[in-house]
């Protein structure tokens, strides 16, 4: 805690203080060193001797709530609810989290993951030193911070057997979280479990330009820019022992952030705005670093010594850099990624759209291996309502929506080393996977009202269409058991059954269209049927044809943009099997929603067996 105070000192406080002579926003009340220091110490002592004991009386009092809610309903003893709470200290925000989720790898079970979530905001840090007297600001001049910001996360990954016994897992997990990154304490996290600290510091500017016509339509412009900076190590112990017996993964990135914004709405005294039209776009770049060491257990019995390796170990945690000293001897790999998104969004009253394209390349090089090259595609599509009444914002910028369906697909796969897709192979010779595709729909509900109930319509279809407690869920709805709001997402992964289902597809896909389109008469077929048809015959069609010209490989751009067209027209998980086979396709998801007697609900709805995962993480170890 320490460090996170000195760090906010320097970053957001002698950094901007008044030792120029043109700094004027805001004049520094110290006369002596024991003032300066004071104010913080008092909060240090509130984080470190009231923190645990807070955290423990709030962990209780959540779990037996959680425990409590088994036999209220139906489903009740299905619930997978994780829990989370948030305490201020000063100018401190902290938010203590417990996620809990079934481990969809071939070790099974739960993961539990704990977080410490410690956020400092400028304008409040100085707000909060103006009501002690540290520091004198006008009021106008603290909103000039706002955008100034400092996060430090910790988080404790370990595993159970069972939800309940993942539920219960040792709470010292949480409120001891940072402590694992003193003394080389990480060195005792067991198989199997996870530590990492992130901080990141963003600043930001932002300008706009208002125009005021008749009848109270007013106009406003606004762009802005954001920068962040954030370091993050990561260390784990694998599971099983016939490797390393420790990984180190250091990642630093920076992120630039711009946005335009076009408002058109009206004004009423400058108190109450109306917003008619909203227009949107970001731009977003991000370069990023990794290096994964490797330490066998003789390393490890050097940095419990506190050798120089252990001082090596501790500067690089503290986020002073790298020494290429003893610690280089250790790195296994090196990973250089760039990442470019931009975002569009606009807004007509009551409804509106948004779109997303990420496109991010990696460059991995392994020692003793050939370099690797892969690249990660994102494209998203979202559309949303809102009542009349959030059309209305109190002097706040922060438009709010009722009811959002997001579909999102996810591609990776490798590359040679200017980019170009390597062909994937679909004859079954290599069993590992060459590609992650995965489609995902997401559709959440926070009100009911008469612009969100085509959004319930659809989750109720969702959960039909998804066989298993899908049906009971709805039953549950249907009996208002589980109320608003409420919450759907389905991840669809294919997998290399699912590419041969496809593939061998080709000269009988016709009755599948004619299924998953849902057509009733194929020679008399209604617009939305036709189009539907046409849309994905196309695209099959086109992977046909790329598979023949390239002796039974596919260029995985096709497989892409099969999964783009088909998530126009699904209706739930299980029409994606339809193209891909029942083996073809691994879905994940989750069902959330309050119950009629007020406590949250949280189900998972995964199919049985492994799900696919990413193929660049593996090498860096993110898990």
């Amino acid at each position: 805690m320490k460090l996170l105070l000195s760090l906010v000192c320097v970053c957001l406080f002698f950094n901007l203080s008044a030792s120029e002579p043109s700094f004027t926003y805001f004049q520094v009340n110290l006369n002596n060193k024991d003032q300066k220091n004071g104010h913080f110490d008092k909060i240090e002592e509130a984080l470190t001797e009231n923190f645990e004991k807070i955290c423990q009386e709030k962990i209780e009092s959540k779990v037996a709530e959680i425990l409590s809610w088994d036999y209220l309903f139906e489903l009740g003893a299905k619930n997978q609810i994780g829990f989370d709470f948030s305490i201020s200290i000063g100018f401190i925000k902290i938010k203590v989290e417990r996620e809990l989720y079934p481990d969809l790898s071939s070790t099974g079970g739960w993961i539990v993951e704990d977080t410490i979530g410690i956020k400092i905001n400028g304008a409040e840090l100085l707000t909060d030193l103006a009501h002690n007297g540290t520091v004198t600001i006008p009021e106008d001049n603290i909103g000039l911070f706002g955008k100034l910001y400092y996060r430090r996360i910790y988080k404790y990954q370990h595993r159970a057997a069972t939800y309940k016994q993942a539920l219960l897992s040792n709470y010292r997990y949480i409120t001891h979280s940072y402590k694992q990154f003193m003394h080389s304490n990480y060195t005792g996290i067991l198989p199997g479990e996870l530590v990492s600290k992130t901080d990141s510091i963003g600043i930001g500017a932002s300008a706009s330009f208002n125009y005021q016509s008749p009848y109270f339509i007013e106009i406003i412009n606004k762009a802005s820019i954001m920068f962040t900076h954030l370091n993050e190590v990561i260390i784990q112990k694998p599971i099983t022992n016939d490797g390393p017996s420790m990984f180190l993964t250091y990642i630093r990135s920076k992120t630039k952030a711009t946005t335009v914004e076009t408002s058109v709405g009206n004004d009423f005294i400058h108190l109450v705005y109306l917003t008619l039209i909203n227009l949107e776009y970001s731009h977003t770049t991000v370069d990023e670093t990794a290096r994964v060491f490797e330490f066998d257990q003789e390393a490890i019995d050097s940095i419990n010594n506190q050798d120089d390796l252990a001082d090596e170990i501790n500067d690089l945690i503290r986020f002073k850099g790298i020494s290429e000293n003893l610690v280089a001897e250790y790195q296994k790999s090196e990973e250089e990624a760039s990442l470019i998104q931009e975002k569009g969004r606009w807004l007509f009253l009551m409804w509106g759209k948004s779109g997303l394209s990420e496109t991010q390349h990696f460059d991995l090089n392994n020692v003793g291996h050939d370099q690797k090259y892969f690249t990660r595609r994102v494209n998203t599509s979202t559309s949303f309502s809102r009542t009349p009444i959030n059309m209305i914002t109190f002097g706040s910028d922060k438009i709010k929506f009722d009811a959002f369906k997001n579909q999102e697909i996810k591609i990776e796969y490798a590359t040679d080393e200017n980019k170009k897709p390597i062909l994937i192979p679909v004859d079954g010779s290599d069993p590992t996977p060459q590609i992650l595709a995965r489609a995902s729909v997401n559709v959440r509900v926070k009100k009911d009202s008469f612009t969100s109930k085509k959004y319930q319509r659809l989750i109720i279809q969702i959960l039909n269409n998804y066989q298993k407690e899908g049906l009971e869920i709805v039953s549950n709805i249907e009996s208002e058991q589980l109320i608003i709001p409420f919450e759907v997402m389905f991840n669809n992964s294919v997998t290399n059954a699912g590419l041969d289902y496809i593939i061998n597809l080709a000269k009988s896909y016709s009755g599948a269209l004619a299924q998953l389109c849902r057509i009733k008469d194929i020679d008399n077929m209604e617009p939305v049927e036709r189009s539907c048809y046409s849309a994905i015959k196309k695209g099959l069609d086109q992977l046909y044809a790329n598979y023949d010209e390239n002796d039974g490989k596919i260029s995985p751009e096709y497989i892409r943009n099969i999964l783009i067209t088909l998530n126009k027209y699904v209706q739930g998980p299980s029409d994606y099997k339809i193209l891909f086979g029942d083996n073809g396709i691994f879905t994940s998801g989750f069902f959330k929603s309050k119950t009629k007697e007020g406590p949250p609900f949280l189900i998972y709805l995964n199919d049985d067996g492994i799900e696919p995962v990413s193929l660049i993480e593996p090498y860096l170890y993110k898990y």
